[in-house]
């Protein structure tokens, strides 16, 4: 739906949500950018190999990296950075307390870039994250029509 209304994805290349959101974009024809943890050789996750040189042909494939530099622990928050700074929104969908969105959400408050969360299941794992930024302030994020119009006076407002 994103992808339709001329929202671009911009993520990690990340197992669960990260590709999924990736190749829904691809799919339908949207922009989607994706910020490596790792340097272009040494690509990381190897298994999205051939989702990362569909987004280099149609896109943008970013790394601070150089080729074969594998990806390390610390380079996961290096790249989250990079993700939160090139956003207008973060949109976080699931979260462990200890997850790379949560960080990628904490450098998007500090830019001052509005946080939408996907309120889940108070009992799962895979929610607390996301439900601690509501709590915190977050945006839930209900509607997708909503985010939209968000994200329109995003654009409206930055003029682009």
């Amino acid at each position: 739906h994103l992808a339709e209304n001329g929202v671009g994805v911009i993520s990690g290349l990340a197992r669960g949500i990260d590709i999924a959101a990736h190749r829904e974009a691809l799919t339908r024809g949207g922009e989607t950018a994706a910020v490596l943890a790792s340097g272009f050789l040494a690509l990381f996750p190897e298994r999205h190999r051939q989702e990362a040189e569909l987004i280099a042909q149609s896109s943008a494939l970013l790394t601070e990296f150089l080729p074969g530099e594998p990806a390390v622990p610390r380079h996961f928050v290096l790249r989250n950075r990079i993700v939160a700074g090139l956003a207008d929104a973060i949109v976080v969908v699931e979260a462990r307390l200890r997850s790379g969105s949560l960080i990628t959400a904490r450098y998007g408050l500090e830019a001052g870039i509005p946080i939408w969360a996907v309120p889940g299941n108070v009992g799962s794992a895979q929610s607390e994250g996301t439900n601690m930024l509501i709590r915190d302030g977050a945006q839930p994020l209900r509607d997708i029509d909503e985010f939209l119009e968000s994200v329109a006076t995003i654009r409206r407002d930055c003029g682009t």
